[in-house]
């Protein structure tokens, strides 16, 4: 006997689909640009952010591209590391190598 699983309607399935609509709303020069500020910030184009905020939907904090670039350049050396420690060929931890990767990272944080 099968039984069916009902999912929970999530509150984002209503904003998905063709965005054809539109609205427009006045603003300060002022307030457009603190959205446009704080959009960015999220890492969001503003639209996306006012949608999101306006809805009540989850406004996730993007990493910057520097970051992602880091983490990434990061995550292949260890993973590189790795490697090579499971093939039985990394007798020691190359302190230089680590001490690049944390330096890397610890600048990209800043």
């Amino acid at each position: 006997m099968e039984v069916e699983k009902k999912s929970q309607p999530k509150q984002e399935k209503a904003t998905k689909g063709k965005k054809t609509a539109v609205l427009a709303l006045r603003l300060t020069p002022e307030d457009k640009a603190l959205m446009q500020a704080k959009a960015k910030e999220a890492g969001h184009n503003t639209n996306e952010f006012i949608r999101r905020a306006a809805l009540g939907l989850e406004l996730k904090q993007m990493l910057p591209v520097e970051l992602k670039q880091a983490v990434s350049a990061a995550s292949k050396n260890l993973n590189q590391l790795t490697r090579l420690a499971h093939m039985g060929r990394l007798n020691g931890v190359d302190e230089d190598t680590l001490g690049a990767i944390i330096q890397a990272l610890n600048q990209a944080l800043r």
